[in-house]
This record gives C-alpha cells, sequence and structure tokens, in this order.
C-alpha cells in the first residue's frame, strides 16, 4: 500500500470529550497526554483546533494498557453519545429526510478533516451496513479505535431515530473483537472481523425512516476548500503545530516524529507541495503573533512565549526581520 500523500487529522472538539470523560472518572489524562507527545495545551486552543490522527491512536493504544476493558468501555461509551449529541445540536435548519439522508450530511460536515475516511450505506451479506473505509497504520491500536467508531455510529443511529438502536451485525477490520462484543448489549451480535470495512448493520425501514431533525447541508464552497487545504501535510502541521508553541519553536525532527515519517520525507513532502519547513513555521509564527498582538491584554513577553520564543529580544528580532517593524510597533500600527 503506497503512503498518503496527506496527514489524517482530528477536531479536537471530539477528543477533549473524551478527555472530560477520562477526567471525571479520575483518570490522570495529563500523564496519558505527555506520553502520547499530545500537548496539553489543547485545553486551551478550544475546539476550533486540530490534532493528529496518529497522537489520538498513541493515546487510545495507552489508554487500553492502563484500564481495564470494562472502564475501556464505558469511557468509549459515554464519550460517544456526549460528541453525537454535541455535533448534532450544531446543524440547524429542521427538515424532514431519512435517515440515510441525515447520516450522510452527518459526515459530510463533521469529518472534513480525514481524507482517508469514507462513510457509505453498502451491501454486504445480503444486508444493508454503513460503513466507514478507514486506512489504520496503527494496527495495535485498531481494536480501541474500532470500539469508538462502533459506539459513535450506534448512538448516531439511536439519536437520530429517538431509539436505543441495537444492530444484528458489525464489521470490523481487527481481527480482534471482545471489546465490541462486550459494548453491544445484543447478546445475538455477529461480528465479522478482518474486514475491509468498520460498519453496523441497518434495516431497509432504519434507512428509510422519516424524522424531523435538526440536520442540514452545512457543506458550502469555503468549507470544502477549507477541508482540501486541512488534507495537506502543509496545512495539517499549520492547524497542528500551534498546540506545540509554547513549549519552543519545534524543529523538523520533532515535527517528523509526530507525523509518523522520517524528516527526510517530510522536507521532500513540503518541498512537492511548496514549502520549506522553515519557511512554513515563519509564516505559522507570524500569523499567530499577529493575532496575539491584536489583542492589548497580551504583553510582548506573553505573545513570545505563546510562539515558540522564551527571550522576547529574540522575538522581536524575528518579528522585525519578517515584517520590517517591531512587535510594540505593529500593535501600535493597528
Amino acid at each position: 500500500m503506497q503512503p498518503s500523500p496527506y496527514l489524517s487529522l482530528i477536531e479536537n472538539k471530539q477528543f477533549l470529550t473524551i478527555l472530560e470523560t477520562i477526567k471525571a472518572m479520575h483518570g490522570d489524562v495529563y500523564d496519558l497526554l505527555e506520553s502520547a507527545q499530545v500537548p496539553d495545551q489543547l485545553f486551551d486552543f478550544g475546539e476550533d483546533s486540530y490534532l493528529l490522527t496518529s497522537r489520538v491512536v498513541a493515546f487510545f493504544q495507552l489508554l487500553e494498557q492502563r484500564v481495564d476493558n470494562a472502564t475501556l468501555i464505558k469511557i468509549v461509551q459515554i464519550s460517544a453519545q456526549k460528541n453525537v449529541l454535541q455535533l448534532i445540536q450544531q446543524l440547524p435548519i429542521n427538515n424532514d429526510i431519512t435517515l440515510q439522508q441525515a447520516l450522510q450530511l452527518f459526515f459530510d460536515y463533521n469529518f472534513r478533516s480525514s481524507p482517508q475516511s469514507n462513510f457509505f450505506i453498502k451491501t454486504l451479506f445480503n444486508r444493508q451496513f454503513l460503513c466507514r473505509e478507514t486506512l489504520f497504520i496503527n494496527e495495535k491500536a485498531m481494536p480501541v479505535m474500532e470500539l469508538y467508531l462502533i459506539a459513535l455510529l450506534e448512538a448516531l443511529v439511536s439519536a437520530l431515530c429517538k431509539i436505543n438502536h441495537r444492530c444484528q451485525s458489525i464489521l470490523l477490520q481487527s481481527e480482534k473483537f471482545k471489546l465490541c462484543q462486550q459494548l453491544s448489549q445484543n447478546k445475538q451480535l455477529t461480528i465479522y472481523t478482518e474486514q475491509q470495512y468498520t460498519a453496523i448493520e441497518l434495516s431497509e425501514a432504519d434507512l428509510s425512516t422519516l424524522m424531523t431533525t435538526n440536520i442540514a447541508p452545512l457543506i458550502t464552497l469555503s468549507n470544502e476548500q477549507n477541508s482540501k487545504k486541512l488534507r495537506t501535510i502543509a496545512g495539517a502541521l499549520y492547524y497542528v503545530l500551534p498546540l506545540y508553541l509554547s513549549n519552543g519553536r519545534p524543529n523538523i525532527e520533532f515535527s517528523a516524529q509526530l507525523c509518523g515519517v522520517s524528516s527526510r520525507t517530510l522536507m521532500r513532502r513540503l518541498r512537492e507541495e511548496g514549502y520549506t519547513y522553515t519557511g512554513l513555521l515563519d509564516v505559522l509564527i507570524i500569523s499567530l503573533a499577529k493575532q496575539y498582538l491584536q489583542n492589548p491584554h497580551y504583553s510582548i513577553t506573553e505573545v513570545a512565549f505563546a510562539v515558540g520564543y522564551p527571550y522576547p529580544n529574540h522575538f522581536t528580532r524575528f518579528f522585525k526581520k519578517m515584517e520590517g517593524m517591531t512587535p510594540k510597533q505593529y500593535r501600535k500600527n493597528e
């Protein structure tokens, strides 16, 4: 299989829900975040930021190692239900549509940042399945990632149909099925392992069910363009690296490690997109610095630290080199 020319991202809002659930169950999320190279600054950046999927996968793998199955399932189930309710509420406009149409709209709007994922309805084993085709790079983390996905799909169908949906069959890409078996309340559940997709079975009656829901097609051209930008290596780093800047200006070795590639590969892929690593980082830091400088509540020292410069004089020299004026002059002009 050829490596993807893209980096997959996860929107921070879903991951934050998982962290909040773990914290509510008295789990040490900060130790998990540090071990998985996920910056705890994500709490400050809020729901509109992004994380590399590879870091979230590492987090889930560590979580599986540190808690028992019953606790893991509870965390995943609660998080999936909360995320579904939050995501549905963000899609306004009442409209009578079928469950199948509602599902497609939901995925189109909420999973724009993951280029290696596809949601669709497909006939398999003479039945209808709601499928997600996803390239799982880390096979060890597949069972817990699929556990969350199955919980999310079940919670989504239940929320849309306003019933406690129990699927009759599920498909897993992994050969390990015990976690999903324990998740389901259906003792007659059929599980197909080592499949091409992760999926839950839906009946024809389910899919054609009409409902009045708060989902509407909100995908605009600007959203589609933003999605394409997110999918490039440069675009992904542009969204992810701000979370790490308070620890200092990240070098290319650090960023390559986050992306799961060698430094040479990262440089080559950026070059193919028309960037150098240093140039991309410079543009990112200047853009963030300007945003901070427009807020009078931040001192120059605080701005410098926030964008990776522990010494304000170094930041001032960098800013003047890039913009032809000092941060203080820029703030005055603004």
